[in-house]
């Protein structure tokens, strides 16, 4: 099927009458006015990030619903770049050494989350990047030897019951743990890209594991629904329902999206991941590279773009992204503009914060708008960022979204 009967067929199947109009409506208790001044100026009353924690400093959190999916239907693809150059870009990606679609990737069953902040496992490190690969070769071709690769993979994944042992973090709620979700979002992608090569055996044994990691990723909670992990749950889930045949997550989406827009300030920061310490510019990058994704999906699918959505006529993504170039233009300065002390829940400091986030949360956003959403006028291009692009946590957003 060509990419142009392809999209039309996916906006026949999630078109509902008066359903476009309604997802650029404000949404109900969006943060404006005073409440959006109060929250907003959170920084100027603290000087610890942990002191954000209590129940003034809350947003409603609005959980997108799943349906409950037999899958018998073929699995559904918003991803309609076949053939795209952008795609083997993610071909290849560096971690000590290369990873490739031929890397023996480990079958990660115990995911071994402890209670140590920012301790990685080199296992998960391989296969949450390994995954993204995957998902490179499925958009650009998902019948291809690659792919049968991959489908064989995501079978002995399943049927290993993968990531079932020691998800969660032991604080808080218990949420599932960052890199495991990155992972979860990563093979649904996969999914989602190989769509309907999947066959209806393959389902059956893929649909229910995968389902079960979805859930519950759906149920892990955080302070505020202002998160980049918050973004990023929401955009997994939706995803999830997408392949499933399932549009009404979209409207679900498209509401958390736009109170995020409403949430953040008027110069495009993310309030609550603004305070974090040596890593604020990190975090606010990983969140709006989320919201760019929430975007460029419910774009893909139903054909309305989001990132033209305005809060108060004020902000909008243009000013997330902007922000997030200007950080990585003049870090010292964005940093200090907002940052407090926060050990708990950062690394670096703010006086020198942590740039890394450059390679694997910016470039994949800037090759991706500057390509699509050329009217957003971001004119910063990727490749003035040093580095090479990494597709570790964002995945390779110009394949997969671009139309």
């Amino acid at each position: 099927m060509t990419k142009s009967l392809i999209t039309a067929a996916l906006l026949v199947l999630f078109s509902t009458s008066g359903g476009s109009a309604d997802l650029m409506k404000e949404p109900s208790g969006a943060l404006k006015g005073k409440k959006h001044l109060q929250y907003t100026s959170i920084h100027e009353k603290i000087t610890d990030c942990e002191q954000s924690n209590d129940n003034r400093w809350r947003l409603r959190k609005y959980p997108l619903k799943l349906g409950r999916y037999k899958y018998q239907s073929e699995f559904y693809s918003p991803f309609t770049n076949r053939g795209g150059s952008s795609c083997r870009a993610g071909f290849n990606q560096r971690f000590n050494g290369n990873i490739n679609i031929n890397t023996k990737v480990p079958t990660i069953v115990d995911a071994q989350i402890g209670g140590d902040y920012g301790k990685r496992s080199r296992d998960n490190d391989i296969a949450e990047i390994w995954w993204t690969v995957a998902t490179s070769h499925a958009v650009h071709d998902p019948y291809s030897s690659q792919s049968d690769k991959i489908r064989k993979t995501l079978m002995t994944w399943a049927n290993a019951n993968a990531l079932s042992k020691n998800i969660n973090v032991p604080w808080g709620k218990k949420p599932v743990g960052y890199e495991v979700i990155v992972m979860v979002s990563h093979i649904v992608e996969t999914v989602a890209a190989l769509g309907p090569a999947i066959t209806i055996d393959e389902r059956k044994v893929i649909g229910p594991w995968l389902d079960d990691l979805v859930r519950k990723v759906q149920k892990s909670s955080w302070l505020s629904r202002q998160d980049n992990k918050q973004y990023l749950v929401d955009y997994t889930v939706a995803l999830w329902a997408v392949v499933n045949g399932d549009k009404s997550a979209l409207n679900g989406l498209a509401r958390n999206y736009k109170h995020a827009i409403h949430d953040m300030r008027n110069d495009g920061s993310i309030v609550q991941e603004s305070l974090r310490g040596g890593t604020t510019l990190h975090y606010q990058g990983l969140a709006v590279q989320l919201l760019v994704k929430q975007a460029a999906l419910i774009k893909n699918v139903t054909g309305e773009d989001l990132t033209t959505y305005t809060a108060e006529g004020k902000r909008s993504l243009k000013d997330a992204i902007n922000n997030v170039v200007d950080a990585y233009k003049n870090p010292k300065s964005s940093a200090k503009r907002y940052a407090k002390f926060c050990p708990s829940a950062s690394f670096g400091v703010i006086e020198n914060p942590e740039m890394n986030w450059r390679k694997f949360a910016l470039k994949p956003l800037l090759e991706y708008v500057n390509y699509e959403h050329k009217q957003l006028g971001i004119n910063y291009p990727a490749s003035r960022v040093n580095g090479s692009t990494e597709y570790a946590t964002a995945g390779n957003i110009k394949c997969m979204f671009t139309e």
